[in-house]
């Protein structure tokens, strides 16, 4: 009762309502006392016109009759009087209209009511209808403001007041809010969108065209069989590169647009490097590296996503053994502190210029000492999984020295 009480449109009509009620009770009373003093006057009239019939014809009784209208009869003068009355028929039965004072103040009362409760209604209705008005002016501006936010047109409604319409203000600006981030949520998709298929494109002309050439070239009838099977692996070369560029593509554009469902589990961080180092054992046994892990203490484990997080390890030490000469060393040191859990991967390769490192995560950026089959995809990549698992990714590097990938999950 309180809270509908605390509505300002409820308040408004009850004090109005009261104010009418108060004034009108005065008005009747004021009618009334009117009415009353007529009546009154009246009835001394009347007692008027009887004395001077009856001291007209018995001017010895006055001080008797004046005596029988200012003083209380006796009780035995009563029980005659009834006796006489109704032996005349004077009884109260007798129809008001024998009384023409009194027929009149009953005429003049119902006039008076009749004509207050119209008067009363029509203010009523009045005040009533002024009131809806207000409250459906709300709700047409509240209607008027959800349209436009369909339209894509987002006005919020003023919250400075008290009662259910500015809770619903409130609600109202909650609900466009979040459609607004929607709109820009999908905006954003429908960008990030368009630019990945831009990228696609650009990334998927060179090897299509590469593809379309040694088509042509193994149509040709006087190439020899060493020369088809050499043109067959470069073609199988492309398609597994334009595979590979698809899949991370299509897996960067799952995460950016927050379509990927991260399985999250407390497990050893050591074993999701180590997957991730089974994935690059050919590339590994290729140039004859060496891959050392330290965890300063045992037992670190990590609230993680295991195979999107194995991805993640897999680019940037695949990226470090890109990046190192054949018989050179990669080091992964897994740290752990109360705050935080940081796993550094360093490399003894040739190192990355100074300014090219503000740029080497974003998506198709080719460092100047890349290699010439690089796409420029794998640490975008990388750098999106781990910041989607509430972590960081910063890279330190030296021409000559080598790279420090320094990956840090705080601990929540």
């Amino acid at each position: 009762m309180y809270r509908f009480l605390n509505n300002p449109e409820v308040k408004s009509v009850v004090m109005k309502v009261i104010v009418f009620q108060f004034i009108l009770t005065l008005l009747i009373l004021f009618i009334l006392g009117l009415q009353l003093e007529d009546l009154k006057n009246n009835i001394i009239g009347n007692n008027k016109a009887l004395i001077g019939k009856l001291l007209y014809s018995n001017p010895n009784l006055e001080e008797d009759i004046i005596g029988f209208f200012t003083e209380s009869a006796s009780k035995e003068e009563i029980e005659t009087g009834i006796t006489i009355a109704n032996k005349y028929h004077l009884t109260k039965d007798l129809p008001i209209e024998v009384f023409p004072y009194l027929y009149d103040f009953k005429k003049s009362s119902y006039l008076s009511t009749s004509l207050l409760t119209f008067i009363s209604l029509v203010i009523f209705i009045s005040l009533i209808l002024i009131e809806y008005r207000k409250i459906f002016k709300k709700i047409n501006t509240l209607s008027n403001r959800a349209e436009k936010a369909i339209e894509g047109k987002i006005e919020p409604l003023s919250e400075d007041g008290e009662g259910d319409f500015f809770i619903l203000h409130h609600k109202f600006n909650n609900m466009i809010n979040r459609l607004k981030l929607t709109i820009e949520a999908l905006d954003k998709e429908k960008l990030y969108l368009k630019d990945i298929i831009s990228d696609i494109s650009h990334q998927l002309k060179t090897p299509l065209s590469s593809l379309m050439l040694l088509n042509d070239i193994m149509g040709k009838k006087d190439m020899t069989k060493e020369k088809r099977s050499d043109f067959l692996y470069k073609s199988k070369e492309q398609l597994e590169r334009m595979e590979w560029l698809i899949i991370s593509l299509l897996k960067m554009a799952k995460i950016e647009v927050g379509k990927v469902q991260f399985t999250y589990s407390n497990t050893k961080v050591i074993n999701t490097i180590k997957g991730s180092l089974s994935l690059l054992k050919p590339t590994i046994d290729r140039k004859n590296q060496d891959v050392i892990i330290t965890e300063e203490s045992k037992d670190i484990r990590l609230y993680h996503d295991n195979e999107w997080l194995k991805e993640a390890f897999m680019n940037i030490i695949k990226n470090s053994l890109e990046h190192t000469p054949v018989n050179g060393d990669i080091f992964v040191t897994i740290k752990d502190t109360p705050i935080f859990t940081k796993i550094i991967i360093e490399d003894t390769g040739e190192g990355i210029k100074k300014e090219d490192l503000p740029n080497i995560f974003n998506r198709f950026y080719k460092a100047s000492n890349s290699k010439k089959d690089s796409i420029g995809i794998g640490l975008s990549l990388a750098k999106a999984i781990i910041e989607k698992q509430n972590g960081e990714v910063r890279v330190e590097s030296k021409v000559g020295e080598g790279t420090r990938f320094i990956i840090t999950f705080l601990k929540i």
